[in-house]
């Protein structure tokens, strides 16, 4: 039996790099909510998200699921996306660090 190795053309290498990015700013964001909320330094302010934390993580991954199926193929709108929530992670970062 011989192994094959399957190589990703350029194309299909960048929207599984722009979707692999795009789920790790999610995953960190949520991490960083969901320790933030819980130690009373703040308050989450999607409304969508607003209520208990099962929620928050389901509506998270709802979402993130909903973009990977429908948008990881549109290369702009991905950078777009993930620019944005880089921004937002950073920013809960520099939240967490300022009061900590």
């Amino acid at each position: 039996m011989t192994m094959r190795l399957m190589r990703l053309s350029g194309l299909t290498q960048s929207i599984t790099i722009r979707t692999s990015l795009f789920v790790a700013l999610n995953l960190i964001d949520l991490g960083l909510t969901v320790v933030m909320v819980n130690a009373g330094m703040g308050i989450e302010a999607n409304l969508l998200l607003v209520g208990p934390i099962w929620k928050l993580i389901v509506v998270k991954l709802a979402m993130v699921s909903l973009v990977i199926c429908f948008l990881s193929s549109r290369v702009g709108v991905m950078r777009l996306l993930n620019v944005g929530l880089a921004v937002v992670v950073g920013w809960n970062i520099f939240w967490l660090v300022v009061m900590l």
